[in-house]
């Protein structure tokens, strides 16, 4: 994954330093500092195959609603032709709770449930498009675009509790020190659409919609009490966002940006392997499978100067 973050820092780079340097004439650049709230919630899944269908074996829901990040966007456009890239990092910290539930009958119950403190421990988030003005009007912009985004979120839960109903009376233990850590590799590719809308006075407002033809995900667990670790690669064929920006136009060329957008990838399922913690080599577990799903809100507020001639 670090050769995945250098690739997309080079990329990154050539945006913001090379096509700015080039000789054209009609052009604008727009450099934003970033900063980003978010309220997300991550599914973990294990599944079994059997001759009846699939079984839900265990269900980890990672609620994390403080989650802190701050990066850059910048934008190029020139003739109606644009791209962009935006590039955040999440700041390490306390952001929510990790449920475990694991299902080994049949009752809707979960014979094991536990419930932890979850620690966000990186987050990276890399967005790069491109796109073109399809409609320019002096009150009405719209864009229509295709983009890549990379994004790789890392949890760990510490203390908590488990209630074990194997047993007549169930049974209630507690925790201290750090339980399970989970990273969400997702890489989606994304076609949409942007409404620009120019009211009467300062403002703008900008509507956002995306639709993803295909995402690749992995998810790597680590449970360190039993130490054994998991890795699911998956492949899903959807996943949808969309969201309202409103600018505040102080100048020609500076505004404060403040925005909403929400994120949906449903439960995908793909192969899942098993190692020993610390060891060498994945191996598939034949008959299980793994799966992932994302909800999450996202708050943005920015400040954007614009470049142009």
């Amino acid at each position: 994954m670090k050769k995945n973050k250098v690739l997309l820092l080079i990329i990154f780079s050539v945006i913001v330093f090379y096509i700015p340097a080039q000789d054209n004439k009609g052009f604008s650049l727009t450099v934003e500092p970033v900063f980003q709230y978010r309220k997300s919630t991550i599914g973990e899944y294990v599944f079994f195959e059997e001759f009846s269908g699939v079984k839900l074996l265990s269900d980890l829901q990672w609620s994390l609603d403080r989650v802190l990040l701050a990066g850059f966007s910048v934008a190029y456009s020139k003739n109606g032709f644009t791209s962009s890239c935006t590039a955040l990092y999440g700041f390490p910290g306390a952001a929510g709770t990790m449920t475990d539930s694991d299902f080994y009958t049949n009752s809707p119950e979960p014979t094991l449930f536990s419930s932890h403190d979850a620690v966000i421990t990186g987050l990276l988030d890399v967005f790069i498009a491109a796109g073109y003005d399809f409609v320019q009007d002096e009150k009405v912009t719209i864009n229509c675009f295709t983009g890549v985004q990379y994004n790789e979120t890392g949890a760990s839960s510490y203390d908590g509790y488990l209630i074990n109903r194997l047993y007549t009376v169930p049974v209630v233990q507690n925790f201290t020190g750090q339980i399970i850590s989970y990273t969400q590799y997702l890489l989606f590719v994304w076609i949409g659409s942007d409404w620009r809308i120019q009211p009467p006075g300062p403002f703008v407002i900008t509507a956002s919609m995306a639709f993803s033809p295909f995402c690749f995900a992995k998810g790597w667990d680590i449970h360190h009490l039993r130490k054994v670790e998991f890795l699911d690669s998956m492949k899903s064929f959807y996943a949808f966002k969309g969201g309202v920006k409103a600018a505040l136009n102080f100048t020609k060329a500076l505004s404060m940006n403040v925005g909403v957008e929400g994120v949906f990838l449903p439960l995908i399922k793909g192969v899942t392997g098993t190692k020993q913690e610390g060891g060498n080599a994945f191996f598939e577990q034949s008959g299980y499978l793994g799966g992932t799903s994302l909800s999450e809100a996202r708050f943005t507020a920015s400040l954007s100067y614009v470049f142009g001639r």
